[in-house]
């Protein structure tokens, strides 16, 4: 099977969310429209696990009490793009495979929430994890694919 690796679904649901945060559409709008464009690719990026994997990251920022969500998302989103878990930079493109590659393992919600949990944690104690200039993710290397389907149109019809 095609499986989305667990970094591409945590930064997908951390897109999805900061995106509702900031408009009036509904969250499962954001999350039909884009696993239309990745369910080509991932098999297990359905609008259900999307939305749900979104609205899970969200309330564990309510647990914490933080201020600045959309904050929060952007500097995860930063992260998740350019270093992989051990903190090294990420390489989206090599010689022999990509970063973006399927793999064989589904990633589940539980793994996702302990990438994001773990990050918040690291990010209060170090506030210089967040990106210190504006920035978009089609500017990172090998990126501009998975950005274009991320930052798609969406309206409330979508939902």
């Amino acid at each position: 099977m095609r499986f989305a690796p667990d970094w591409v679904l945590a930064l997908t649901c951390s897109v999805i969310a900061n995106r509702y945060i900031g408009s009036h559409i509904p969250i499962e709008a954001f999350s039909n429209k884009l696993s239309q464009g990745l369910e080509e690719q991932y098999v297990d990026l359905t609008s259900d696990k999307l939305s749900e994997v979104s609205e899970v990251l969200m309330r564990f920022l309510v647990t914490i009490e933080s201020d600045d969500h959309p904050a929060i998302f952007d500097a995860f989103i930063f992260t998740s793009a350019n270093f992989d878990a051990s903190g090294k930079k990420r390489r989206i493109k090599g010689m022999f495979a990509s970063a973006l590659e399927a793999t064989e393992k589904e990633t589940n919600i539980g793994a996702v929430l302990k990438l994001f949990k773990a990050f918040v944690f690291k990010l209060r104690s170090d506030p210089d994890l967040a990106p210190s200039k504006p920035w978009q993710l089609d500017k990172v290397k090998g990126m501009d694919e998975l950005s274009k389907l991320l930052y798609v149109d969406v309206s409330i019809e979508d939902a």
